[in-house]
């Protein structure tokens, strides 16, 4: 049975969208308005540098630089993120759309994320992605982090699948295709500017649907 694996942020997930209204609402709940707000959503989403810097350093960076006061601590502050994120996710456009036709054409489905395992559930969750999927598997809980190719073969017992007739869609091309490729498995690159040694690309959903199709039709090497 072929399989189809999705890297979460930036695939399934526009972090990017979500996480500016979370830092705006966050700003807010500071007490920040005007052009410090403006500035604390600016520095946030810099600091977080896509979801690669620990909250701890992004919020220690952050309380240093606005001289928060003492209602607003590290720990509070990353303790918020961590409970409240979720909240804003917003889904790739056409994402459900496009589980939902490979679900229908008989495909095995699973999610390969790297991340702490309550947040990224809590997403995936609030999407309703689990809905469609036979396993997911995140790096935090499974040892192994992208690209690291033993949560890619995780990811490949938990749907049953079996790397041959695999395909990874993601957006990350170190993480998700160099990780894919180490563990055997084609690849997909999701609006990304490198197409080697990914098997194919896409820009949009519908483009990563066209696209399992023609790479399962292509010989594994």
């Amino acid at each position: 049975m072929p399989a189809v694996l999705f890297d979460l942020d930036g695939t399934l997930h526009d972090r990017a969208t979500g996480l500016k209204a979370f830092a705006q609402a966050q700003g807010r709940e500071i007490g920040l308005d005007g052009c410090d707000h403006e500035q604390f959503v600016r520095r946030f989403i810099e600091l977080d540098a896509r979801g690669y810097v620990h909250k701890e350093l992004v919020y220690s960076t952050i309380a240093e630089e606005f001289r928060l006061g003492p209602s607003a601590t590290v720990s509070g502050l990353v303790d918020s993120y961590l409970s409240t994120f979720a909240q804003f996710a917003v889904e790739m456009d056409g994402a459900t759309r496009v589980l939902e036709q490979l679900k229908n054409r008989g495909f095995k489905l699973g999610i390969v994320t790297n991340g702490r395992t309550a947040l990224q559930t809590s997403v995936i969750q609030r999407l309703g992605f689990d809905s469609f999927t036979d396993g997911i598997a995140i790096s935090e809980q499974v040892g192994a982090k992208k690209p690291d190719g033993r949560i890619f073969r995780h990811a490949l017992h938990l749907v049953g699948g079996v790397a041959g007739s695999t395909i990874m869609i993601g957006d990350d091309f170190e993480a998700d295709v160099r990780g894919a490729h180490a563990a055997g498995i084609r690849s997909v690159l999701f609006k990304g500017q490198h197409r080697s040694p990914a098997t194919g690309a896409a820009m949009t959903m519908e483009e990563a649907l066209d696209a399992v199709v023609t790479v399962l039709m292509q010989p594994a090497s």
